[in-house]
């Protein structure tokens, strides 16, 4: 697939992840679209894209129901004049509850729910707007290591989108969508320049994955 006009969804935008992508295929020359629940991050990132790429577009999602995912595609529709195509599903990573501090455990999973719910809710409704236009889709599942998450944490989130990914790969294919993914390597590096680093890596992997037609069911490691 040809970056340059694609239009690119980045969810989790206003993430330090999702700005890194969005940044990326902005210097590439992409149609940017992104979107989040957090609508001062998600302005921050906005910003930064306009700075490069003035084909951006930005949705502020209140939550990620099927019902408000749809009209984001319908905006997008109207705004560049043609569907998405590439859905870069930015997964953030969690810290893990701390047991010994109240509602901890109720906390984490009321946000594991609801980072879930986003993967699959624009998996889901992505795939049904690219059967509506009659066109080949791509869906990259992204995630990155966090200052502050364990290495359990990430490994079993980790399992998670490795499972997910091969998954919908094999169930889209007969529908001309590809599926892959994007780990963080794994590294004892906690400084931010690493982080910095990881995410320049990652985003240029789903670079490779965008060129590459025959990339579809694999993981790869940046």
């Amino acid at each position: 697939m040809i970056i340059k006009d694609a239009v690119t969804v980045i969810t989790s935008a206003g993430s330090p992840m999702g700005r890194a992508l969005a940044l990326h295929y902005c210097l590439l020359g992409a149609k940017v679209a992104v979107t989040d629940n957090d609508e001062r991050k998600l302005e921050a990132t906005y910003q930064a894209c306009r700075a490069s790429n003035h084909n951006v577009a930005k949705y502020h999602l209140a939550d990620n129901s099927a019902s408000s995912i749809h009209l984001f595609f319908v905006y997008l529709e109207k705004f560049f004049g043609q569907g998405a195509d590439i859905l870069l599903n930015n997964w953030q990573t969690l810290p893990s509850p701390n047991l010994t501090q109240p509602n901890s455990a109720s906390l984490f999973t009321t946000q594991l729910s609801k980072l879930t719910e986003s993967l699959f809710t624009f998996g889901q409704v992505y795939l049904e707007h690219t059967q509506q236009l009659d066109k080949p889709g791509l869906i990259i599942n992204v995630t990155s290591s966090s200052i502050g998450v364990e290495k359990t944490v990430h490994d079993s989130m980790g399992d998670v989108i490795k499972g997910i990914t091969k998954q919908w790969a094999h169930d889209l294919e007969p529908y001309n969508v590809r599926v892959a993914a994007i780990m963080p390597s794994e590294s004892s590096n906690s400084s931010a320049n690493h982080w910095k680093h990881q995410q320049d890596e990652i985003s240029r992997s789903t670079e490779y994955i965008v060129t590459n037609d025959s990339f579809t069911g694999r993981v790869m490691a940046a």
